[in-house]
């Protein structure tokens, strides 16, 4: 069963993967940052900061009820 699925949604995966790299090369066109630095920018400081402020909104939410 898995096999089969995994054999369906290959392509597909490939395609979505090579889809957002070309969307990071074009927003490190736009901004003149380049491929590497808009990934980094993305992925390793706004996606964390995004889960670290999300999170502290919802203990704060957890801790005032």
């Amino acid at each position: 069963m898995v096999t089969r699925m995994i054999e369906f949604l290959g392509p597909y995966i490939g395609d979505f993967f090579f889809w957002c790299v070309h969307v990071l090369e074009v927003i490190g066109e736009v901004t003149g940052l380049g491929y590497a630095a808009a990934n980094i920018l993305i992925f390793v400081i706004i996606q964390p900061g995004l889960i670290l402020f999300f999170m502290t909104l919802w203990l704060r939410e957890r801790r005032l009820r």
